[in-house]
């Protein structure tokens, strides 16, 4: 596997940088950036600037103030299994290495990737921990759980003044991801993503503060 490069969003004239973490709210995040100006492309999803990898590893600027959002592992998972094995597929977004998955239900799916290493398959189901550049120079994140409010002291920090972020992209048809498990999924995802649940402080039914 090569070695892992997390995406990162830079703006210079605020000194700020956003770490991306797929299935985390990036939408919702990258589409503020668009309408503050601070990124000037769409979709928002494309390659900002040549030069985000350089500064990883310069340091990434320790001057910028650097930020990312995470998420509830076991909700994470469903937000996964429901869009890219179902929702994408048929459309322009569908991927091959989920593609093959399109007809597993839920349960079936988690065993699945049990018995795979899923941070060699792409950035949605890779752990948060190595997302985040397993947490070197963070200087916040946020929780999707509180997104309003987290988003909007990202904001106040940069020196911008918002009262309402929406989220993007979410998913409201879904039902509540704890309606998707059973004892053993919970355990499954668990045991998976065991050390985003550490590094994070989850439990399946809410957040350990």
């Amino acid at each position: 596997m090569k070695p892992f490069v997390p995406t990162f969003y830079i703006c210079h004239p605020k000194k700020y940088i956003y770490i991306k973490n797929p299935k985390c709210a990036c939408s919702s995040v990258l589409t503020q950036m668009y309408d503050w100006g601070h990124i000037d492309k769409k979709p928002v999803h494309s390659k900002q600037h040549n030069e985000v990898n350089m500064r990883m590893k310069e340091g990434f600027r320790p001057d910028y103030f650097k930020f990312s959002f995470v998420r509830n592992p076991w909700s994470r998972f469903v937000s996964l299994f429901q869009d890219k094995t179902k929702t994408i597929i048929g459309t322009k977004w569908e991927m091959r290495k989920w593609r093959k998955y399109k007809d597993y239900n839920f349960e079936q799916f988690a065993r699945e990737m049990s018995k795979r290493n899923v941070n060699a398959i792409d950035r949605h189901s890779r752990f948060q921990y190595i997302n985040l550049n397993r947490n070197v120079g963070l200087d916040f994140y946020g929780r999707v759980e509180s997104f309003n409010e987290d988003m909007s002291s990202v904001a106040k920090k940069i020196g911008l003044d918002i009262a309402d972020v929406p989220w993007v992209n979410k998913q409201a048809s879904i039902k509540d991801y704890r309606d998707y498990y059973n004892k053993e999924t919970i355990k499954i995802v668990g045991d998976i993503y065991k050390k985003d649940i550490d590094v994070f402080g989850y439990t399946f039914d809410g957040q350990k503060w």
